[in-house]
């Protein structure tokens, strides 16, 4: 969001000729990822999901959440014991492969199997209300 409020404001200032070329592309690449990475959220988050599948081979950890599954490369994941059919979460990055699919590159990880999973629903729709109304709000800067 503060890159977006950033280049507005340098915009509308007359200030973008002043602008360093390569800072102004890489704010203008963070935007780019930034919106990618949204327009795919949007279309499909998974925040708590059942482990459907683990290679211990490959690292990949395969979760679903109804109808949609997504590959999860934990690598990079210490102490983390997997069981097929707990619920897991997971925090990295994610990236769209050539052939579109999309793989998460997981950071942080864990077991949220004890987790009120209604009441942690009832807080996430809270959540998103409250960030769609800020990023209103910045729009309208």
């Amino acid at each position: 969001m503060m890159v977006i409020y950033s280049l507005r404001q340098q915009l509308s200032s007359g200030n973008c000729c002043q602008l360093n070329a390569a800072l102004l592309l890489r704010k203008l690449y963070k935007l780019v990822l930034f919106l990618v990475l949204l327009s795919f959220l949007r279309g499909r988050t998974f925040h708590n999901s059942r482990l459907q599948e683990y290679s211990v081979e490959t690292a990949i950890a395969i979760i679903a959440d109804g109808s949609a599954i997504l590959k999860i490369d934990t690598q990079h994941l210490r102490d983390l014991s997997f069981r097929v059919g707990s619920i897991y979460q997971f925090i990295g990055e994610l990236h769209i492969q050539l052939d579109n699919e999309a793989i998460l590159q997981a950071r942080v990880g864990r077991n949220v199997d004890g987790l009120d999973l209604n009441l942690y629903h009832q807080s996430l729709q809270l959540l998103r209300q409250f960030q769609a109304e800020r990023y209103n709000n910045l729009m309208q800067l």
